[in-house]
């Protein structure tokens, strides 16, 4: 059972996602697998750097993160094709551990920022998209992200975020996070039974 969780930035993506681990499931990270990937050498950095110049590499040889978001967030075309660049590497990434987890008999989510744009959620049995007020977004998004990253970045990640109707019309099912833990938790109770039900098939 695969479940794909998406939702615009600062909506509480990966505190839902950390409930479904608690509940047994395996979380792949996109996001972290992509920081992962670009922090050293690598096929998916020599693509990046031959898009964008050697102006966003890092004294490490890997890429510099806050360089990367200067060049792409006010361009359009650019952040298309950095897009394009790191979907196929945390995809071919994310199939494989998938597979693996599958195999051990383990639930997967996957969180993924960009689950539809990225193709991923043809992986998906279901697809969960967590919402949250767009105050609240830029709130959660300052308090974690405010000390690596401009205002000007962190209101650019907003502003490059879809509506929540992007997410109601593809995802099986979204949650209005108000911030109300209990309320979330109950949600991933109800996800993780409907996973467990996918499993043990039908009686």
């Amino acid at each position: 059972m695969t479940i794909g969780v998406t939702g615009p930035s600062g909506a509480g993506k990966s505190l839902f996602c950390s409930m479904l681990a608690a509940r047994g499931f395996c979380v792949l990270d996109c996001d972290r697998i992509y920081h992962e990937m670009i922090a050293a050498p690598g096929e998916c950095t020599s693509e990046l750097v031959k898009r964008f110049g050697k102006g966003i590499l890092n004294t490490a040889g890997g890429i510099d993160r806050s360089a990367l978001a200067d060049a792409v967030f006010k361009d359009k075309a650019a952040l298309g094709d950095l897009n394009r660049i790191s979907h196929k590497y945390v995809a071919d990434e994310v199939m494989a551990r998938s597979a693996a987890a599958a195999n051990a008999g383990i639930p997967v989510a996957i969180d993924a920022p960009l689950l539809f744009e990225a193709g991923l959620d043809g992986m998906c049995d279901m697809t969960v998209g967590i919402l949250a007020p767009r105050g609240s977004r830029a709130a959660r998004l300052t308090e974690r992200d405010g000390a690596t990253r401009t205002p000007e970045q962190l209101q650019a990640r907003i502003n490059a975020s879809r509506d929540d109707s992007y997410y109601t019309e593809r995802c099986s099912v979204t949650m209005m996070n108000n911030g109300d833990i209990d309320a979330l938790g109950e949600f991933a109770d109800r996800i993780a039974a409907c996973a467990e039900e996918k499993v043990k098939g039908p009686t």
